[in-house]
């Protein structure tokens, strides 16, 4: 998305003052609302949505939702609880819907908000997606970063590991993930994989508490596949065996053998190819990149080194590094055959697919394009 130069400055001055109150969350993430995190929204579907919602007590909520012009609610409840979430199932395809909660004596617990379902996609409407990485620290950039990607208007989100810092317990998820996206994660489904930082408590249990992933193709929470039109989208967990033999390994060939789909993406955290503080990760080439290969993957996303780096497509696989969504930069460190573009910048990518093109914008968090790459079959 462009901007001016004007507004863009204003909106940089306006979070750099709301950064003095944003940086040092209360340790508990409790309000005066009873609202603890969300709402946010995940599984997108042509006719279902869930829609979730985390409170500081145990209490029954009533979720009311309907399609944007309608007159009429439907009202949903749960029985008394702090995890609520709803699966809503009687949507309909390429629709927009509002949606709020209240608690059991119909006062307001959020406001007003409203996503979309899957819609057919056209050279005239393709899915976007936004992606981002390595963000979990609660620093204005990572605020930045949102309102851009908000700004840009994708249809799902992808992050390619460390949502939480240090440990990803589910303090740390709170403050630092569900505080700064909160606008855009109550509109937009969000598809996440498990980095380092959020495998560190209880093997990624807080992770897998919060957030749900899709269940077509995967019954595990550590890796898993989603179709969105012509696009099959695999989500790995690297700080698991994803070796030959292991459970992951035989999943994912099996996984992307039988689909058909014209582009296929896979995305985890640490990464195949990087020059920046961590390097290429020794072993994960050798394990994975000849199934990428043999079964037609045309982009694999990664993150943990923060920054953004382009290496050249080998043997039809492009392979990137997204780790610049807030948490400190690293600079170039380590040698990279591989490495096309390398930049030590806070950034998102920004992918539109067609049925005949795949196209990247890495956008920084003042909204300028500094590298493109265009994809075709």
């Amino acid at each position: 998305m462009k901007t001016t130069r004007c507004a863009q400055g204003a909106f940089s001055f306006l979070m750099l003052v709301l950064g003095v109150c944003i940086v040092m969350p209360t340790p508990s993430h409790a309000s005066t609302s009873g609202v603890t995190f969300g709402p946010y929204v995940q599984r997108v579907k042509k006719t279902a949505m869930s829609i979730l919602l985390r409170t500081d007590s145990a209490i029954s909520v009533r979720l009311k939702y309907r399609e944007v012009g309608a007159s009429d609610w439907t009202v949903v409840t749960d029985s008394a609880t702090t995890e609520h979430a709803f699966r809503i199932t009687d949507l309909s395809k390429d629709k927009r819907y509002q949606y709020y909660f209240q608690d059991s004596d119909k006062n307001r617990l959020t406001s007003t908000y409203t996503f979309a379902t899957k819609h057919t996609v056209s050279d005239d409407q393709p899915l976007r997606i936004g992606v981002f990485g390595d963000s979990g620290v609660l620093s204005t950039h990572q605020f930045r970063i949102g309102m851009q990607m908000q700004w840009w208007s994708p249809d799902i989100l992808l992050h390619t590991g460390d949502i939480a810092y240090e440990e990803g317990t589910l303090t740390e998820f709170a403050n630092t993930f569900f505080t700064p996206y909160q606008p855009l994660i109550a509109q937009v489904p969000f598809y996440g994989t498990v980095g380092n930082h959020d495998y560190a408590t209880d093997a990624g249990a807080p992770y897998k508490n919060v957030f749900e992933t899709p269940t077509k193709y995967s019954d595990v929470e550590d890796y898993y596949a989603f179709d969105y039109g012509p696009a099959h989208i695999v989500s790995l967990n690297t700080s698991i065996d994803y070796t030959e033999g292991s459970a992951q390994y035989e999943w994912l060939t099996n996984d992307l053998a039988q689909s058909d789909k014209k582009w296929k993406i896979v995305f985890f955290h640490f990464p195949v190819w990087s020059s920046g503080r961590h390097g290429s990760t020794e072993g994960l080439a050798d394990a994975l990149s000849p199934i990428f290969e043999e079964h037609g993957v045309q982009l694999v996303i990664n993150g943990h080194d923060h920054a953004y780096e382009h290496n050249y497509t080998t043997n039809g696989v492009l392979y990137l590094v997204t780790g610049g969504g807030g948490a400190p930069l690293y600079t170039q460190e380590h040698e990279n055959a591989h490495s096309y573009v390398f930049e030590s910048i806070y950034h998102f990518l920004g992918i539109e697919i067609t049925k005949e093109s795949l196209s990247i914008q890495a956008i920084d968090e003042n909204g300028y394009t500094f590298d493109t790459i265009e994809l075709t079959q």
